[in-house]
Protein backbone atom coordinates (compact mmCIF):
# COMPACT_ATOMS: atom_id res chain seq x y z
CA UNK A 1 0.00 0.00 0.00
CA UNK A 2 1.52 3.84 -1.00
CA UNK A 3 2.23 6.23 1.21
CA UNK A 4 -0.85 8.52 -0.35
CA UNK A 5 -3.67 5.19 0.48
CA UNK A 6 -2.74 5.19 4.23
CA UNK A 7 -3.00 9.29 3.91
CA UNK A 8 -6.39 8.51 2.21
CA UNK A 9 -7.37 5.77 4.96
CA UNK A 10 -6.28 7.26 7.87
CA UNK A 11 -8.60 10.57 6.63
CA UNK A 12 -11.28 8.19 6.19
CA UNK A 13 -10.94 6.87 9.71
CA UNK A 14 -10.92 10.90 11.20
CA UNK A 15 -14.33 12.03 9.29
CA UNK A 16 -16.05 8.98 10.23
CA UNK A 17 -14.95 9.26 13.95
CA UNK A 18 -15.98 13.47 13.86
CA UNK A 19 -19.59 12.24 12.24
CA UNK A 20 -20.08 9.42 14.71
CA UNK A 21 -19.24 12.21 17.19
CA UNK A 22 -21.56 14.49 15.94
CA UNK A 23 -24.50 12.38 15.60
CA UNK A 24 -23.77 10.84 18.88
CA UNK A 25 -23.74 14.77 20.78
CA UNK A 26 -27.33 15.57 18.23
CA UNK A 27 -29.16 12.32 20.18
CA UNK A 28 -27.92 12.88 23.17
CA UNK A 29 -27.61 16.22 24.33
CA UNK A 30 -29.71 18.29 21.49
CA UNK A 31 -32.79 15.94 21.32
CA UNK A 32 -34.19 16.79 24.45
CA UNK A 33 -36.02 19.11 25.53
CA UNK A 34 -34.04 22.28 26.76
CA UNK A 35 -34.92 25.46 28.10
CA UNK A 36 -33.71 27.98 25.93
CA UNK A 37 -35.17 25.90 23.05
CA UNK A 38 -38.47 26.00 24.44
CA UNK A 39 -38.28 30.21 24.27
CA UNK A 40 -37.58 30.64 20.84
CA UNK A 41 -40.95 28.23 19.56
CA UNK A 42 -43.37 30.05 18.44
CA UNK A 43 -47.07 29.23 19.09
CA UNK A 44 -48.02 28.13 15.43
CA UNK A 45 -45.56 25.29 16.01
CA UNK A 46 -46.90 24.00 18.74
CA UNK A 47 -49.51 20.57 18.37
CA UNK A 48 -52.50 20.90 20.99
CA UNK A 49 -54.81 17.61 21.47
CA UNK A 50 -58.11 18.07 19.47
CA UNK A 51 -60.51 15.39 20.93
CA UNK A 52 -64.02 16.13 21.10
CA UNK A 53 -64.77 17.04 24.33
CA UNK A 54 -62.02 19.58 24.49
CA UNK A 55 -61.66 22.87 22.61
CA UNK A 56 -58.09 23.29 21.19
CA UNK A 57 -55.85 25.99 22.97
CA UNK A 58 -52.37 26.12 22.13
CA UNK A 59 -49.66 26.25 24.69
CA UNK A 60 -47.30 28.92 23.70
CA UNK A 61 -43.50 28.86 24.25
CA UNK A 62 -43.48 31.19 27.31
CA UNK A 63 -46.35 29.29 29.14
CA UNK A 64 -44.28 25.92 28.52
CA UNK A 65 -41.04 27.83 29.91
CA UNK A 66 -43.05 29.19 32.93
CA UNK A 67 -44.53 25.49 33.46
CA UNK A 68 -41.60 24.13 33.92
CA UNK A 69 -39.78 26.71 35.98
CA UNK A 70 -42.63 26.54 38.45
CA UNK A 71 -42.67 22.81 38.68
CA UNK A 72 -38.99 22.98 39.65
CA UNK A 73 -39.26 26.04 42.37
CA UNK A 74 -37.77 28.13 40.63
CA UNK A 75 -40.58 30.16 39.90
CA UNK A 76 -42.74 31.74 42.34
CA UNK A 77 -44.72 34.82 40.76
CA UNK A 78 -45.65 36.32 37.23
CA UNK A 79 -47.04 39.85 37.17
CA UNK A 80 -48.62 41.57 34.22
CA UNK A 81 -49.02 45.22 34.55
CA UNK A 82 -51.74 46.85 32.47
CA UNK A 83 -51.83 50.91 31.92
CA UNK A 84 -54.14 52.50 30.38
CA UNK A 85 -54.99 56.59 29.99
CA UNK A 86 -58.20 58.09 28.72
CA UNK A 87 -61.56 60.34 29.12
CA UNK A 88 -64.06 58.50 31.22
CA UNK A 89 -67.18 57.97 29.17
CA UNK A 90 -69.25 55.79 31.19
CA UNK A 91 -69.41 54.76 35.06
CA UNK A 92 -71.82 51.64 35.68
CA UNK A 93 -72.33 51.19 39.49
CA UNK A 94 -75.23 48.89 39.13
CA UNK A 95 -73.40 45.53 37.89
CA UNK A 96 -74.81 43.47 35.11
CA UNK A 97 -73.94 40.99 32.60
CA UNK A 98 -70.59 41.83 29.85
CA UNK A 99 -70.66 41.13 26.52
CA UNK A 100 -68.95 37.88 26.95
CA UNK A 101 -71.54 36.64 29.57
CA UNK A 102 -69.60 37.24 33.00
CA UNK A 103 -71.27 39.35 36.07
CA UNK A 104 -69.91 42.11 37.09
CA UNK A 105 -70.15 44.54 40.03
CA UNK A 106 -69.13 47.64 37.96
CA UNK A 107 -67.57 48.76 34.70
CA UNK A 108 -65.92 51.93 33.36
CA UNK A 109 -66.05 52.54 29.83
CA UNK A 110 -63.07 55.47 29.01
CA UNK A 111 -61.88 56.72 25.55
CA UNK A 112 -58.17 57.29 24.52
CA UNK A 113 -57.75 60.80 24.02
CA UNK A 114 -55.50 60.55 20.63
CA UNK A 115 -58.23 58.06 18.83
CA UNK A 116 -61.77 57.00 18.43
CA UNK A 117 -61.02 53.68 20.83
CA UNK A 118 -63.32 52.68 23.35
CA UNK A 119 -62.89 50.71 26.42
CA UNK A 120 -64.78 48.90 28.79
CA UNK A 121 -63.26 47.33 32.23
CA UNK A 122 -65.48 45.18 34.34
CA UNK A 123 -64.53 44.72 37.98
CA UNK A 124 -66.27 42.26 40.01
CA UNK A 125 -67.17 42.26 43.38
CA UNK A 126 -63.66 41.00 44.42
CA UNK A 127 -61.95 43.37 42.22
CA UNK A 128 -64.01 46.20 42.76
CA UNK A 129 -62.66 45.73 46.53
CA UNK A 130 -58.78 46.30 45.36
CA UNK A 131 -59.69 48.99 43.36
CA UNK A 132 -58.10 52.73 44.84
CA UNK A 133 -58.93 55.54 43.55
CA UNK A 134 -56.71 58.67 43.74
CA UNK A 135 -58.01 62.42 42.79
CA UNK A 136 -55.32 65.32 42.30
CA UNK A 137 -57.26 68.32 43.79
CA UNK A 138 -54.60 71.32 44.00
CA UNK A 139 -51.58 69.81 45.30
CA UNK A 140 -53.10 66.96 47.53
CA UNK A 141 -54.02 63.45 46.29
CA UNK A 142 -57.22 62.56 47.82
CA UNK A 143 -58.24 59.02 48.49
CA UNK A 144 -61.77 58.91 46.40
CA UNK A 145 -64.26 56.00 46.02
CA UNK A 146 -64.81 54.13 42.67
CA UNK A 147 -68.51 55.84 41.88
CA UNK A 148 -66.81 59.30 42.47
CA UNK A 149 -65.09 59.07 39.11
CA UNK A 150 -67.15 61.31 36.66
CA UNK A 151 -67.59 61.29 32.86
CA UNK A 152 -65.18 63.59 31.11
CA UNK A 153 -62.18 62.56 33.79
CA UNK A 154 -58.85 62.18 32.36
CA UNK A 155 -57.74 59.10 34.14
CA UNK A 156 -54.81 56.67 33.71
CA UNK A 157 -55.39 52.67 35.51
CA UNK A 158 -52.75 50.26 36.57
CA UNK A 159 -54.21 46.98 36.64
CA UNK A 160 -52.01 44.31 38.22
CA UNK A 161 -52.89 40.38 38.02
CA UNK A 162 -50.84 37.56 38.70
CA UNK A 163 -50.33 35.06 35.57
CA UNK A 164 -48.60 32.51 37.15
CA UNK A 165 -50.69 30.00 37.05
CA UNK A 166 -53.17 31.07 33.48
CA UNK A 167 -56.31 30.68 35.36
CA UNK A 168 -59.55 31.21 33.62
CA UNK A 169 -60.34 33.52 36.44
CA UNK A 170 -58.34 36.70 36.33
CA UNK A 171 -56.30 37.07 39.46
CA UNK A 172 -55.91 40.21 40.19
CA UNK A 173 -53.62 42.04 42.86
CA UNK A 174 -53.90 45.49 42.64
CA UNK A 175 -56.09 48.34 40.32
CA UNK A 176 -55.38 51.79 40.77
CA UNK A 177 -57.08 54.77 39.18
CA UNK A 178 -55.51 58.25 39.22
CA UNK A 179 -58.11 61.15 38.08
CA UNK A 180 -55.98 63.47 36.71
Amino acid sequence: MSTGNKILIGLMIVLVVVAGGELAYYFFFQSKANPANLATLSVSSLISPTPSNLSPTPISADAMFRRKLLSSGLLTSTLLTNKYVGVVVEVDTKGGVSTKGTKYQAKLTFKSKKSRGVASLYFSSRELALVRVFKIVGDKTQIAKFDALKVGDNISITWVSDVTYLAKVRNSKSIIINVL
